[in-house]
């Protein structure tokens, strides 16, 4: 396929309408590898443009010397046909379908098309392809209930056909005797005008009228209307039972309707059931149904006995084939039901089941369903992100996949960034930090640190980088290569004066920063170490700190301090994600609030804001550089020079410049 083709297909300005019953017939055919331009010779008259499938293809239809075998995919199929189509619809609308669509064999086989578009073509006695490809697109618009989306959707399917190589089997069809329909006419005859209003409005029509819609008609009662309704189809009993053609199709029908057969499938096999019995005005497989009392029609389906029992077998073929997760894969289940795989996926659908990739899943499944039915679909450990992939059909937030990942029993973590199923026996991932304290207690409290790096990073996919850094900080300390606990009291690695957006009030501390999506969504943070420090938090000594929505939870965790959840602020306050803020601490309390850095007003003001205080249009130079002293935890005596020096390490750089501005 050439580039141009894949990239306009794939371009937002190539939607088409959804054509799923389109795609399902595709999915899995043997396409042809003859060039496009050998099975739609009109296509040649595009060599050199317009563009079909887009305006802007680099190299304009050099897809048309392509084959389908090379240009269709499961994921292009759809709009590639009716790209086509739409073409031809808007420039070939004069021309016979049999003169520019020769590759389609214009047999007696049904209309490759939904159930309402076939009865709506019906009414102008076209029934099969060959008498479809007799007209032309004007022809076809000019037919009542026939607009230009069902003729782009008809025209898309002719292009599908002719891209798809039909494979030519030994004849097993069933030849039924020809029967008579003067039977049927001598039945229609006989009938009263009373019976002939129930039986095509009722009994035959695609939207039956109700019983009490008749019963006003005809100036009667709705029991009735039942009885003749009852009749009825007692009379066409008996002719399908007298009619040995149509005895010998019966029993194929119900032979395939086990539990269920899709109409489209069934008449091409079986050409003569779309045949239109012209007394009744209806196809054979629909009288077939009627006059059948263990046949019945839902949709565009034929079922054996009743939808609940349809479904209990339906559910039995998902149930015998799927995995402990409840995930099937389909072409096991589609030949448990006795159905083509497309056809299958259809049945399923309405049936209320849905599809991961070609496996079956329970619509209602959780999120920790879908994320173990991919799993076991997958037979290996994954990723988080190839699971977020693997669920594109279910959109989940990434933060529901995460919960189920550590919330579900039947998932475990297999290395640091790897999950897999509990039942595959695979070893519990172990986090770095517990790994480096198991190993010390075996080795009575201290352990070469080569030694560690070689025991964790043989077992788990976890680099030499960061077994060093863990076991150089919290709990642990390393010492000329020996790793042994930590005695003495933490130190954070970083001051509060060369710490970014940290600056001191008085008794409080102001943090600096900016709303993220994981502050949103509720997650926990990381927290600057020398804030750690200043509040507290230590390896095994958690804080909590009063707020006015409860307490706030700072804890330890691996290697740095953590706060708990934000969110119930930023909801309070209406804040979003980018938008600056102070974390508030005292010695007891926490708090969040919105951060003043509007570029307005004097140096000093903006100096004053940004370091988390009141503004003040204006201030003595020396109680300027006592607030910046204060702020940054520098002595007394620090200079202006020294000021801004620290602020520029900090990169702190507009702060910095404000401050050289207003002492200069």
């Amino acid at each position: 396929m050439s580039s141009s083709s894949s990239e306009v297909l794939t371009s937002d300005d190539a939607m088409v309408p959804d054509d799923r019953e389109l795609a399902e017939r595709l999915r899995g055919q043997h396409l042809s590898e003859q060039p496009w331009i050998e099975l739609l010779p009109w296509l040649s008259e595009y060599r050199r443009g317009p563009g079909i499938l887009a305006d802007d293809e680099i190299v304009v239809n050099a897809w048309i010397r392509s084959s389908p075998a090379e240009t269709l995919t499961d994921v292009n199929q759809e709009r590639f046909c009716h790209r086509i189509a739409e073409r031809y619809v808007a420039d070939r609308s004069a021309r016979r379908l049999t003169d520019d669509f020769p590759a389609v064999q214009a047999g007696s086989e049904p209309l490759p098309l939904p159930r309402s578009t076939r009865d709506a073509l019906a009414t102008e006695r076209v029934v099969t392809i060959a008498e479809l490809m007799t007209l032309s697109v004007a022809d076809l618009l000019h037919f009542p209930g026939v607009g230009p989306v069902t003729v782009v959707n008809l025209i898309a399917r002719l292009v599908a056909r002719s891209g798809v190589v039909r494979e030519h089997t030994p004849d097993e069809t069933v030849r039924p005797e020809p029967f008579d329909e003067d039977d049927i006419r001598s039945f229609v005859a006989g009938l009263t005008e009373r019976d002939r209003l129930v039986l095509f409005d009722r009994v035959l029509a695609t939207r039956p009228r109700t019983q009490s819609e008749l019963a006003g008609m005809l100036g009667t009662s709705r029991e009735r209307v039942t009885q003749i309704d009852r009749n009825l189809r007692r009379g066409l009993r008996e002719l399908v039972d007298s009619t040995p053609g149509l005895r010998d199709v019966e029993a194929e029908v119900l032979r395939r309707a086990d539990p269920v057969v899709d109409i489209d499938s069934l008449t091409a096999e079986f050409p003569v059931l779309a045949v239109v019995v012209s007394s009744l005005g209806t196809p054979i497989w629909h009288l077939l149904t009627i006059g059948t009392p263990d046949l019945i029609t839902v949709d565009e389906w034929i079922v054996r006995s009743s939808l609940k029992d349809a479904a209990a077998i339906t559910q039995a073929a998902v149930d015998s084939v799927a995995s402990p997760e409840d995930v099937a894969a389909l072409p096991s289940v589609a030949d448990g039901l006795g159905l083509p795989v497309g056809a299958a996926r259809q049945w399923l659908r309405r049936s209320g089941y849905s599809f991961l990739g070609d496996h079956v899943i329970s619509s209602t499944a959780s999120t920790g369903d879908l994320v173990a039915g991919f799993l076991s679909m997958t037979g290996t450990p994954c990723t988080f992100d190839e699971i977020i992939g693997g669920l594109t059909d279910f959109p989940r937030a990434p933060s529901s996949v995460r919960n189920a990942l550590v919330s579900d029993d039947r998932i475990v973590k297999t290395d640091r960034s790897s999950y897999g199923l509990r039942r595959w026996g695979l070893a519990a991932y172990v986090p770095v930090h517990v790994q480096i304290d198991r190993i010390l207690t075996e080795a009575g409290g201290c352990a070469r640190l080569p030694d560690i790096i070689e025991e964790i990073t043989s077992a788990y996919d976890v680099t030499e980088a960061s077994v060093r850094a863990y076991a150089s900080a919290g709990d642990f300390v390393t010492t000329d290569d020996v790793v042994t606990r930590r005695t003495r009291p933490f130190t954070p690695r970083k001051s509060p004066t060369r710490t970014r957006g940290l600056y001191r009030d008085g008794e409080t501390v102001h943090w600096s920063t900016t709303v993220t999506a994981a502050h949103l969504k509720g997650s926990a943070f990381n927290v600057p170490s020398a804030l750690a420090g200043i509040v507290g938090i230590a390896p095994g000594t958690p804080v909590q700190l009063t707020t006015r929505h409860g307490p706030q939870s700072f804890m330890w965790v691996s290697v740095q301090a953590r706060s708990g959840t934000i969110k119930r602020f930023l909801t309070e306050l209406d804040l979003a994600e980018g938008d600056p803020v102070f974390l508030d601490f005292t010695d007891t309390t926490f708090d969040v609030r919105p951060a003043d850095v509007r570029a307005t007003g004097s140096p000093t003001a903006q100096i004053l804001a940004r370091l988390g205080r009141p503004r003040r249009s204006r201030l003595a130079r020396s109680a300027l550089l006592d607030v910046l002293r204060e702020s940054l935890w520098l002595p007394t005596d620090a200079d202006a020079a020294e000021i801004v020096a620290t602020l520029r390490r900090r990169k702190e750089t507009e702060l910095a410049d404000l401050v050289d501005a207003a002492v200069a």
